[in-house]
C-alpha cells in the first residue's frame, strides 16, 4: 500500500520528482515505513503525518539517487568566468547511510502523538 499519491507529494513535498518515477519511489518509501513500524498501519489508520513521512522519504530517495546519478547536490559556490559551480548534498540527504537518513525523517514524524515506531505491544 501507497501511504501518498502524487497529489500529496504536490502539496507537502518539493516538486522535484517527476510524476513518472513518484510510484517506485513512493512503494519504496512505503516498505521502509512499514519496516519500521512492524507493519502496524492499516489503510484505515493512514494520517496525514504518515502521509508527509512517505511524501519527505520519496524526496531523499530522489535526490540521493540525483547526487550519486549526476554528482549533484546543494550549489554551494558559483563562478561566471569560465563558468563553474560547486555542489554538496546536505548530510541529512547522504546516500552514504540511506537507513539513518530514513528513520530520521520516521522519527520526524511517526514517533508523536502516534508512536509508531514503539517496538512493544
Amino acid at each position: 500500500m501507497l501511504y501518498a499519491d502524487y497529489a500529496q507529494y504536490s502539496r507537502y513535498g518539493s516538486g522535484s520528482v517527476p510524476s513518472g518515477e513518484f510510484e517506485k519511489l513512493a512503494d519504496r518509501a512505503s516498505q521502509w515505513i512499514d519496516y519500521v513500524t512492524f507493519g502496524r498501519i492499516t489503510p484505515d489508520k493512514v494520517t496525514e503525518k504518515i502521509n508527509r513521512c512517505c511524501v519527505e522519504i520519496v524526496d531523499y530517495l530522489y535526490a540521493s539517487a540525483q547526487f550519486i546519478v549526476e554528482g549533484k547536490g546543494v550549489v554551494t559556490s558559483e563562478t561566471v568566468d569560465k563558468w563553474r559551480v560547486s555542489y554538496a548534498i546536505p548530510a541529512s540527504m547522504s546516500p552514504n547511510n540511506p537507513d539513518a537518513a530514513m528513520m530520521d525523517i520516521c522519527r520526524k514524524w511517526l514517533t508523536r502523538p502516534t508512536n509508531l515506531l514503539y517496538m512493544g505491544d
